[in-house]
């Protein structure tokens, strides 16, 4: 008989996990049937009980339909087979099966660190990735033909690997792998072998040969287990019960148009009746809510940005999506956007080290206005310093991408290009950043970009007309990056960690370029 080829999904279980049942949810509705005696290990299967629901789709199809089958259902069944192997419990889920298991059950990563452990670095098939500089931003890469990590696009400062999928370098082993918390195998394997195959996965997940390849993983990971997000949350608890919120504040968790926004509403604040603040305080939210705050309270309330020119809502998100909270626990973690992660302690150090490097700029702007739109900073600041010139807006097409770009919001006649983002959001300076790099990349790859640029500069004054040089390979101009933030903020150590590692990825990257850049904090009053 020719050898079975099949998939499988399997979990391993927590250590403390002591018997199969414990691995169940409390209302799961299974019934239980023991590996018989012969099998060379031990092991428990649950089958889920049968449940038989009317497709959502079938009312619509009756309405005009001749003499449809009305007593359609759905049959969702499911099982999981629990092993025993090398004193560890796997669960094999079946079906729907999955739905049967605690979520505080099984080991977070185990799939993907398998896979890291095994797989071929040149033969991936598919990449899952986060980008943490934006939590919100996920993303999965395939390719048509089994490669390296490097054929993926991916920027090991920034992104997160949730999954991957690969060729192992062990045949026997498996002939596909795919894993996050969970792992996908296709292999040849009868009933009698799955001991056995856990028992070689388990070697696996404790090895670390993926460090040889993939070692920057462990620099970031995303928190998935439930009893540790508790634990963060009781902290972040605590630190907004006690008003202790030295390293908490608000802030929008996506990228937004300051331009269309008037203020915020937070909780309690009504629209039409309500004075919309300038700005997200944390302080603010937390006088008026006498209460103590709790866990549904942060994910129930709003806070609603409201339009500049009148009092419609253009954004809304819940508090907790707002919150950036860094707390070290040995190592450290941050909630951002509403997720929390883990972070490496010396790629944290690390990063920070390299940011506070960045040299302060020493062109003096003027204070910010609370409620103060960019836009209307920068024409107030290029108003008070002739050696200003204003180029917000200013654009710059590109040639051969189709799109155009800012050289910069202020240049400052010393030859510094200065770029200007209001707020701390991680997702909003890592923008910032990015700009003052692409600036500098197009201004010294295309000189149709460079002549544009300095013609424009050159309609703003004779002063300003050797802000750049004509030369091509000229790099005598500055890059400045200016934060409006509130007064007695420090800068950058008091930006948060994804908006500090994503300046540090900038920044390497402008130090590449031999362009030299800085970083200001401009006061907002």
């Amino acid at each position: 008989m020719a050898a079975t080829t099949r998939q499988f999904t399997i979990f391993l279980l927590k250590a403390d996990v002591a018997d199969p049942q414990g691995a169940l949810k409390p209302d799961a509705r299974v019934t239980a049937h023991a590996v018989r005696q012969r099998l060379p290990f031990t092991g428990t299967c649950f089958f889920r009980d049968e449940r038989r629901n009317r497709p959502g789709w079938l009312p619509l199809l009756i309405e005009g339909v001749e003499n449809p089958p009305e007593d359609l259902r759905n049959a969702s069944n499911g099982a999981v087979l629990v092993v025993r192997s090398s004193g560890r419990l796997f669960a094999f889920a079946f079906g729907y099966g999955r739905a049967l298991l605690r979520p505080d059950a099984y080991e977070r990563r185990f799939g993907l660190r398998v896979v890291l452990n095994t797989v071929d670095p040149k033969r991936l098939r598919s990449i899952d990735s986060q980008t943490f500089e934006d939590l919100s931003l996920q993303s999965k890469r395939q390719v048509s033909q089994a490669s390296g990590v490097e054929e993926f696009g991916l920027d090991i400062e920034r992104d997160m690997l949730r999954a991957v999928t690969g060729q192992p370098r062990d045949p026997s082993l498996a002939k596909v792998l795919s894993g996050s918390d969970a792992l996908a195998v296709t292999c040849v394997a009868e009933f009698k072998d799955l001991a056995e195959k856990c028992a070689a996965l388990l070697r696996a997940y404790e090895s670390t040969d993926y460090k040889a390849a993939f070692e920057w993983i462990d620099h970031i990971e995303p928190v998935t287990d439930p009893d540790t997000i508790r634990d963060l949350d009781a902290r972040l608890l605590a630190a907004l019960n006690s008003k202790r919120v030295e390293h908490v504040h608000l802030s929008p968790p996506q990228v937004i148009d300051w331009e269309r926004i008037g203020g915020f509403l937070l909780p309690g604040m009504r629209k039409g009746s309500s004075e919309p603040r300038p700005e997200m305080e944390i302080t603010e939210l937390l006088s008026s809510r006498p209460e103590p705050l709790t866990r549904e309270a942060l994910k129930s309330g709003s806070i609603r940005a409201i339009a500049s020119d009148s009092d419609s809502v253009v954004y809304e998100w819940s508090i907790y999506d707002c919150l950036v909270f860094e707390v070290r626990v040995n190592p450290l973690y941050v909630l951002s956007a509403g997720d929390w992660s883990r972070i490496d302690g010396g790629y944290a150090d690390g990063v920070r080290k390299r940011v506070e490097k960045i040299p302060k700029c020493r062109i003096v702007l003027v204070d910010a206005k609370a409620g103060e739109r960019e836009g209307d900073y920068n024409r107030r600041a290029a108003k008070s310093d002739p050696n200003l010139a204003l180029m917000d807006k200013q654009l710059v097409r590109v040639p051969g991408t189709g799109t155009s770009i800012e050289i910069c919001d202020l240049a400052h006649k010393s030859g510094s290009l200065l770029h200007l983002k209001r707020g701390r959001a991680s997702s909003n300076l890592s923008h910032l950043w990015m700009q003052g790099v692409m600036s500098a990349e197009a201004l010294l790859a295309d000189s149709s970009v460079r002549d544009a640029a300095r013609k424009k500069l050159a309609s703003k004054g004779a002063r300003f007309s050797s802000v750049i040089k004509k030369a091509q390979d000229d790099r005598s101009f500055r890059v400045g990056f200016g934060l409006l933030v509130p007064a007695g903020t420090r800068v950058p150590q008091d930006l948060p960690f994804f908006s500090q590692a994503s300046l540090a990825h900038a920044h390497d990257r402008l130090r590449l370029l031999k362009v030299r850049a800085s970083l200001r904090a401009i006061d907002v009053l």
